[in-house]
């Protein structure tokens, strides 16, 4: 049989004095015998009394939890992310309440409903990729509950977000696969509506602009998913149709390690005739053979700092301060591998 919690009363119960002098006594109070005190903590001791702190915050309208909604959790730059933010949360007092959209808006609806019912004092939010506007959490707003976006966010000014600099990162690997010798690069793009998928496209359409290389439609190809069989399939379709090209970059590591794949089991060298980079910088990249270049995600930063970012808007609502709207943007980095670097290669 499943036991009872114990509560305060049930200590005054048996002890036979009142709640309010269980309460007391357990705080020290002076006014409150030593004997009286001994007894008490004896019990709470022998019954494991916890107290109900959530009973307590929520009398005083503050939770310390918060809430996170993320599109993964068994992911190399998502669990970067989550240490991240626990980490920094509990260095502040804060507990996580973590929940998962599996990259579906109907969970992420039903998760902002979860963690608002659950008395949150602010909400982390990486958006998923069916996310086109912000609807289920206006009544966060509405009750002056802090939201900040991290990663995947749409373009407003309304509310904070962290991000790094994707446009620029992708930027950084066109050129590199340009400086390579590489003029016809297939990408392969995400889901449309993310503005870092967007951000990541127009770097790459920079690149090729500043290096007058005429954008080709055709070597834009469509990963909706983000799937490793998605990219193999799709880059095996376009190596048997015998589309030329020299290099692809994926706007994941995933998709790039798929890649990977179809070219080595069609015979196409790595990198010798195709060079191939990636967006992340997981772990994999270093397994792969050859070891896959990519651009530098840094993923507890970007959880240390929304955590900072929405501890900071939590407190500024608890002092009736006006809390603007900020954008944070975080510098990456680009991780050049044997994958697409035909110089190492040339002297090895």
């Amino acid at each position: 049989m499943p036991k009872i919690r114990v509560t305060l009363k049930t200590i005054a119960s048996k002890l036979g004095i009142s709640v309010p002098t269980v309460s007391r006594a357990l705080k020290d109070y002076p006014d409150i015998s030593k004997e009286t005190k001994t007894a008490v903590l004896k019990l709470v001791d022998e019954l494991h009394y916890i107290p109900n702190n959530l009973a307590l915050n929520l009398r005083k309208n503050k939770s310390n939890i918060i809430g996170v909604i993320i599109p993964e959790v068994v992911h190399f730059f998502f669990s970067s992310v989550i240490k991240g933010i626990m980490q920094t949360a509990e260095n502040h007092g804060y507990s996580v309440l973590l929940t998962q959209s599996q990259e579906q808006l109907k969970l992420e609806k039903k998760h902002a409903k979860l963690l608002f019912s659950s008395h949150v004092d602010g909400l982390l939010v990486c958006l998923s990729d069916e996310t086109k506007s912000f609807d289920h959490f206006k009544i966060f707003e509405e009750f002056n509950i802090p939201l900040v976006l991290f990663d995947k966010v749409l373009d407003t000014d309304t509310i904070s977000h962290v991000i790094i600099n994707d446009r620029e990162g992708a930027f950084q690997a066109t050129e590199h696969l340009i400086h390579q010798g590489c003029s016809n690069i297939l990408f392969l793009k995400g889901p449309k509506d993310p503005l870092n998928t967007i951000e990541r496209f127009n770097g790459y359409k920079d690149a090729l602009e500043k290096y007058n290389i005429p954008l080709d439609s055709s070597n834009i190809k469509s990963c909706p998913h983000i799937t490793r069989p998605e990219a193999y399939h799709l880059v095996e379709k376009v190596i048997k149709e015998g589309q030329l090209f020299d290099a692809i970059f994926g706007v994941s590591d995933i998709l790039s390690i798929g890649a990977l794949g179809a070219c080595q089991d069609n015979g196409i060298k790595v990198p010798e005739k195709v060079c191939i980079i990636g967006f992340s910088d997981s772990e994999m990249c270093e397994i792969t053979r050859p070891q896959l270049s990519s651009v530098y995600q840094p993923g507890f930063e970007i959880g240390e700092k929304s955590t900072l970012k929405l501890i900071q808007e939590i407190q500024h609502i608890e002092n009736d301060g006006e809390q603007k709207a900020e954008q944070i943007i975080l510098k990456s980095s680009l991780k050049i591998r044997e994958s697409s670097n035909r110089i190492l290669k040339t002297f090895c």
